[in-house]
């Protein structure tokens, strides 16, 4: 009777541990163990500001176009966002604005309710239109916007936040044009470590008709395990010229000539006559990598054109910046991951920043194909049921089952075999029974 009743003991015991690893095992690979995290990615496709000496406020406007960003924050909360145009995050939440500045009184007295009810209703109609915006406990994961010549999307979840921009071309100010456009932005939470990647990539720049650029893409990357963070990222210019002659890029600026073949001076000549008559500079941003610890950022580098057209008076100046992707994380290890108490070194606080060329600045290389921007998937841990069985899914997860049959095959059998015992079992006479 003791071996049956140990039997269902036993079988208890192993069906509890296998449930207990089994949704720890789960729930470890869905997302890593981090006590606090925040990872961000913003991608521009190119970045805009207009001013002018008789503007109220400098400087006069700005924006990008296409523009994508993500962010993946504590607790589970996810933003994505993409635009054509942004103009950023205040102007484009004007109607929040209003309502938060207008007044309820003017010198004690009360704003009747109709004046404000008025302004309500108002409000709305100054909020940015041109956009994909999701973010976590907003009912849908995803939003889309497709217009003429633009296709926007964004999503966020818990463990995944993108947003997507795809341009066609597209004319701007003052003879500025520009060809397809792409950008991505993505925070996702996989296996053990969080990560944020930044691309975009804009063709066919012709600014004036004097600068044109084959294409400029623009990649970042971060990641961290809550211990070590690491940043990579590079900026590439292809196909420049300046005036109808070749030119290209390096961290020390813009040059006249191929890369290794420097141009004569006549040709020289006739591209800064052109880049002269045009109102034309350049400046290079070098790229920016910060890593301290478990906390690690990069912006990548970025050409920077200031311009003032000719037969402007009003003295207009555009400040156009091609390339810039950035991105960063941040995260500090659960208390299950915690390592072992030891006693190291003081670690130095101060970031290391880098802007050598083996960190991935601003080049310059020949005319190819143009290579497609990363495809953005969701982890599969999120959805586990979707492709795999899940004994693939979740590493170990198979074991556990197969304790947790094991257990339960136990606990039945020890239960039945007691059953047996107490039906099989001859009935006994009370001691204290009388006839």
């Amino acid at each position: 009777m003791r071996r049956r009743w140990s039997l269902v003991i036993v079988g208890a015991v192993v069906t509890s541990i296998s449930v207990a690893g089994g949704w720890h095992s789960a729930h470890a690979d869905g997302a890593p163990n981090f006590g606090s995290y925040t990872l961000t990615a913003t991608a521009p496709g190119f970045e805009m500001w207009e001013d002018e000496p008789s503007a109220n406020a400098h400087p006069e406007g700005g924006g990008q176009a296409p523009y994508s960003t993500s962010a993946l924050t504590s607790g589970g909360r996810g933003y994505g966002l993409s635009s054509v145009a942004w103009p950023g995050a205040t102007e484009a939440n004007a109607d929040k604005i209003a309502l938060l500045l207008f007044p309820k009184s003017v010198n004690g007295v009360a704003v009747p309710d109709a004046v404000t009810g008025l302004v309500g209703q108002a409000a709305p109609a100054a909020n940015y239109p041109i956009r994909a915006e999701a973010r976590t406990g907003g009912g849908k994961p995803d939003s889309t916007f497709d217009a003429q010549g633009a296709t926007l999307k964004a999503h966020a979840d818990a463990l995944l936040a993108t947003g997507t921009a795809a341009m066609k071309g597209a004319e701007g100010q003052a003879g500025f044009s520009f060809g397809d456009a792409q950008t991505i932005a993505t925070s996702v939470l996989s296996g053990t470590t969080g990560q944020a990647s930044a691309d975009s990539r804009i063709s066919k720049i012709d600014i004036g008709g004097v600068i044109k650029i084959q294409s400029v893409t623009s990649t970042a990357t971060s990641a961290s395990d809550g211990r070590t963070g690491t940043s990579s990222g590079s900026t590439v210019v292809q196909g420049l010229t300046i005036g109808g002659q070749p030119a290209f890029v390096d961290e020390q600026g813009v040059h006249i000539g191929e890369q290794g073949q420097p141009a004569n001076a006549v040709v020289s000549q006739i591209a800064n006559q052109a880049l002269t008559k045009g109102g034309f500079a350049f400046y290079v941003a070098q790229p920016q990598q910060e890593i301290t610890g478990a906390n690690a950022g990069y912006t990548a580098g970025s050409l920077i054109i200031d311009w003032k057209p000719p037969s402007n008076p009003s003295g207009n100046e555009f400040f156009i910046a091609l390339g810039g992707a950035r991105v960063s994380v941040a995260a500090t290890p659960g208390i299950a991951s915690a390592p072992p108490v030891t006693t190291p070194a003081p670690p130095s606080t101060a970031p290391v920043t880098a802007s050598s060329g083996g960190h991935g600045g601003i080049t310059s290389t020949p005319v190819t194909s143009a290579t497609p921007a990363p495809a953005v998937t969701r982890p599969s841990s999120s959805n586990p049921l979707a492709s795999n069985p899940i004994a693939a899914t979740f590493d170990g997860l198979g074991g556990w089952v197969v304790a947790g049959l094991l257990g339960a095959g136990l606990m039945a059998a020890g239960t039945r075999k007691v059953a047996d015992d107490i039906v099989a079992r001859a009935p006994s006479t009370c001691p204290l029974e009388t006839i």
